[in-house]
């Protein structure tokens, strides 16, 4: 038997307000309807936790955020965002968080 994909990983790198916020509108549209378990969302947008659990809320998906974590920014980090985004982007900015999204069921 094959093995399924539970995990969706996203990281949206560098990428900040409005951008991450739209993107976020996608992604949990995408996770509800896909058969995976967790979302896990890497990010250096400090609203996005926020976001995610307000956009939870609102549009009654049935999902929740199960843990965050946080990883320093490094110098590979910068040097794989510097050809996609400005530095004024990440340069304010000093760690990825790291947001794992678990679908809720009837048995949960």
């Amino acid at each position: 038997m094959p093995s399924v994909n539970t995990v969706m990983n996203v990281n949206l790198e560098a990428m900040r307000c409005p951008n991450a916020q739209i993107t976020l509108n996608s992604l949990l549209s995408q996770f509800d309807d896909s058969d995976n378990k967790t979302l896990s969302i890497r990010t250096i947008e400090p609203s996005l936790l926020r976001s995610i659990k307000q956009r939870i809320a609102h549009n009654d998906h049935p999902m929740q955020v199960a843990e965050t974590s946080h990883t320093p920014i490094t110098e590979e980090h910068i040097n794989l965002w510097s050809d996609k985004f400005d530095e004024e982007d990440y340069e304010d900015v000093t760690k990825i968080e790291i947001i794992n999204i678990h679908k809720v069921t009837d048995g949960n």
